[in-house]
């Protein structure tokens, strides 16, 4: 039976993906652009049972890597259970879809989701059509696209954790060193580093839901970073 807290809580799946492109300049990158992306992991956390899924082209070679290092380690350990190949994203995320979830992502309307929608072999999951049942029901939210339309301003998920989750949380690395700490090998860091993305994307949307759509964050507008105080959100 479920308790009382799950039954408030909101059927939410929060998505991040991470690339192993190291240099946009030399492989002629845009963002907003889907072409030439490839995805070396994704991340989903289930806000509902809080519970996070890891996604990686070749599982068995990550764990290989760390077969003899990190013995007994709980977060290897957690993220090895629950370690899945790109292939087996359709079923999950249609198996989201039809237990009711809403997925979440912060700017994935524009970077994350068109590049999961290509094959495989392009560099995507092969994600296209559930990504699309998603958006046709409604239930596809990405907070950044939220905010630009509502406020006008483009927040970046780091000021958003600072100012809703708070000043002693953070991102544990900056996003253009993930390409190069995955292509080094170091699978488990930049994991890690998708996941809570997912889990701070989580707790951003459900702190202002919380505060009665209100949040107070630093952001960055035409060259310039200040304060602003937000009102009237409503996801």
């Amino acid at each position: 039976m479920e308790t009382v807290e799950l039954k408030d809580k909101p059927k939410v799946i929060c998505l991040d993906i991470e690339t192993s492109n190291v240099s946009m300049k030399s492989e002629g990158l845009y963002f907003g652009n889907p072409d030439g992306w490839k995805t070396s992991c994704v991340c989903i956390y289930d806000g509902y049972e809080d519970k996070g899924y890891y996604y990686v082209n070749d599982p068995e070679l990550i764990k290989q890597r760390y077969a003899e290092v990190m013995d007994d380690h709980p977060v290897k350990d957690s993220m090895f259970n629950h370690l899945f190949s790109f292939k087996d994203m359709l079923q999950m995320m249609e198996d989201f879809f039809n237990k009711g979830y809403t997925l979440i992502t912060h700017n994935g309307n524009s970077f994350d989701l068109p590049i999961l929608a290509k094959p495989i072999k392009s560099g995507g999951a092969n994600l296209k059509d559930i990504i699309q049942r998603f958006k046709k029901n409604d239930r596809n939210l990405d907070t950044c696209a939220y905010l630009k339309e509502k406020t006008g301003y483009r927040f970046r998920l780091q000021y958003l954790i600072k100012g809703i989750v708070g000043e002693g949380s953070s991102k544990l690395m900056n996003a253009s060193e993930a390409p190069i700490a995955w292509n080094s090998g170091n699978y488990l860091q930049v994991l890690g580093y998708c996941m809570c993305d997912s889990i701070f994307t989580y707790k951003v949307y459900m702190g202002v839901k919380n505060n009665n759509g209100c949040f107070h964050s630093k952001v960055k507008h035409n060259k310039k970073e200040f304060y602003v105080d937000i009102e009237g959100i409503d996801w």
